[in-house]
């Protein structure tokens, strides 16, 4: 049970849907897109840092259905105007999930 809700903790924190999410409903929301979610590497270096060793295979089966894009110069320019403007009302805003 720990390692279902790890996994689908990681696919809600990959999406920033919060909690409550099971790997199983996020697998079939993921393929039921009409385009898939986008996320930056820095979010999916942040997330599959912890994992443990078996849960890398549901999470690379989660992270393969999301776009992933570089975080290039023009979006961290913009990723820190947006954070300079709303951080102090929104606490949880950072560069990567924690």
């Amino acid at each position: 049970m720990r390692r279902l809700r790890r996994r689908a903790a990681l696919a809600a924190r990959l999406l920033g849907w919060g909690t409550g999410f099971s790997v199983g409903g996020c697998r079939a929301l993921l393929r039921n897109l009409s385009a898939p979610p986008i996320s930056s590497e820095t979010c999916r270096v942040e997330s599959l840092q912890g994992l443990l060793d078996h849960e890398r295979a549901d999470a690379a089966e989660l992270t393969s259905l999301i776009e992933w894009v570089p975080v290039v110069e023009p979006i961290s320019i913009r990723a820190g105007e947006l954070g300079r403007r709303w951080m102090s009302s929104h606490s949880g805003i950072g560069a990567a999930p924690e």
